[in-house]
């Protein structure tokens, strides 16, 4: 009889709890929150409407298995960029943007970003486009917004690293935190970009991602040209007119991609030579740390001579320069004079094993940044000069090089001043200096060791000359080239 009773008990429980939660509209909302997402839906006429969609109702609506809306990451967890073209929808998971672009609605989750509110009002402003159906519009917009993102996200990396890079070289943590951020953000484009190349590489995905009928406008403009019937080679002419247009469309968010990862990876370029000069320079120091031991050594060399001396006259021992007036100052001076001279033959036969000529490293730098920098100018300069009419089988001096590398940058930075900002009439012509480190390493390249004077290296060093056929050899020259078959001889 207890046995029974407690069974009703727990059976009236359990009928009052499946009430409460199938009748309560408080709890039933409640549920629906627990398990549905915020989002932002766009229509085709631009409209924005803020609601939820649960899983259950996006796997109704996309007809997508569960492992795929998975890959949003609408949980919050990690996901990885993807764009999936599916039977009735198209996921899309590209930047910080995580959106199902169907073919009348598209939603937007992470409705609380304003990152993602902002993107989806420009993209709905851009609906006006009926050249395209609704999905590639929203797709466009989507990959627009997001490289947008990517290509200002390194515009404010730019400047972080040329600070850091050029003045806290001794800061080995901050450089390790920005190449940090740096190889995140690298990875970050690289997945983009795999997800672009794994599209560019399926047919199939790329006429996929069309999902319009047939009726959409530019299907029927495309219609009225063609037979009532459509044939076989209608439906490929199709298929093979979309297929380009969503190729060019892939590809030039592509070529935008590849340019932020080449700039994102020069950028980490940077930090990492910096990171090893501030090693270098903490090298430096430790050295410098060694050598001052080194010399505290040497020193205290030089006292335990004096030290040695002192104490053997110290002795308490007759020797009978006790009673002697000029015995002190003798012994004195004279251990002082020999401590003093071991430690200067000591500091010599050290720096001779440790020195080294330090000239200005810095502007050697800058001259060699220079020509790095503008190594086009060279090969510019070598091929005009060879095959000008008043320098053919010639050579160039040291003003000579000067002069036209000095011409050639003139010319350049008033071009770009030209094409920034209009120049006014009250501007001073541009200064364009070339240091003499800088035409020391052109002739480095280019003049080689038998064309010095045999007077001394210091005067051969300011008469050496490039010898324009040797240098246009070095370049391997057009004419040496059995494809290009020769360079008519008048150029």
């Amino acid at each position: 009889k207890q046995l029974r009773t407690t069974m009703m008990m727990l059976a009236t429980k359990a009928t009052t709890t499946r009430a409460l939660l199938g009748v309560s509209p408080s709890l039933r909302r409640l549920k629906g929150r627990l398990w549905s997402h915020k989002c932002l839906e766009l229509d085709t006429l631009g409209r924005l409407r803020l609601g939820r969609m649960s899983v259950k109702k996006l796997r109704e609506l996309t007809k997508a298995p569960l492992r795929d809306l998975l890959q949003l990451g609408l949980s919050g967890s990690d996901a990885i960029p993807c764009v999936l073209p599916r039977e009735k929808a198209t996921l899309v998971h590209f930047g910080s943007i995580k959106a199902v672009i169907g073919t009348e609605t598209t939603l937007f989750f992470d409705a609380d970003s304003d990152h993602v509110r902002r993107a989806a009002r420009r993209i709905a402003r851009t609906l006006h486009n009926d050249e395209l159906p609704f999905e590639l519009v929203i797709l466009e917009g989507v990959l627009r917004e997001s490289c947008a993102a990517y290509a200002r996200r390194k515009s404010l990396y730019g400047p972080v690293v040329e600070k850091w890079s050029l003045k806290s070289t001794d800061d080995l943590l901050r450089l390790a935190e920005l190449g940090n951020a740096l190889e995140q953000f690298q990875s970050e484009t690289k997945a983009a970009i795999d997800v672009l190349v794994d599209l560019l590489a399926s047919d199939e995905d790329m006429l996929g991602l069309i999902l319009s009928p047939p009726g959409h406008p530019t299907a029927a403009a495309s219609a009225t040209t063609a037979s009532p019937i459509p044939s076989d080679d209608d439906f490929d002419q199709k298929n093979s007119t979309d297929h380009s247009v969503v190729e060019l469309l892939l590809e030039s968010y592509h070529r935008r991609l590849v340019h932020v990862h080449s700039s994102v990876t020069s950028l980490r370029g940077q930090v990492a030579a910096s990171r090893d000069l501030a090693r270098v320079a903490i090298d430096v120091r430790r050295n410098n740390i060694i050598r001052f031991n080194l010399y505290l050594s040497v020193t205290s060399v030089g006292l335990a001579v004096t030290t040695a001396i002192a104490g053997l006259f110290g002795m308490n021992l007759v020797s009978g320069l006790e009673n002697a007036d000029s015995a002190f100052l003798a012994v004195a001076s004279g251990s002082s004079i020999a401590g003093a001279a071991v430690a200067v033959v000591a500091r010599l036969a050290l720096d001779s094993v440790l020195y080294t000529k330090v000239g200005d490293h810095n502007s050697d730098r800058i001259a060699l940044s220079a020509m790095l920098r503008n190594i086009n100018d060279l090969e510019h300069l070598v091929l005009r000069e060879k095959h000008s009419s008043h320098n053919i089988g010639g050579s160039l001096s040291r003003d000579d090089v000067r002069s036209l590398l000095e011409k050639r940058r003139r010319g350049q930075k008033a071009s770009n001043s030209r094409g920034a900002l209009a120049l006014s009439s009250s501007s001073k012509p541009s200064v364009v200096k070339v240091s003499d480190q800088e035409v020391d390493l052109v002739f480095d390249v280019f003049a080689s060791d038998d064309e010095n004077d045999d007077d001394g290296r210091a005067n051969a060093q300011h008469h050496r000359k490039i010898d324009l056929s040797k240098a246009a050899a070095l370049l391997d020259d057009d004419e040496n080239d059995p494809v290009a078959g020769g360079a008519p001889s008048g150029r």
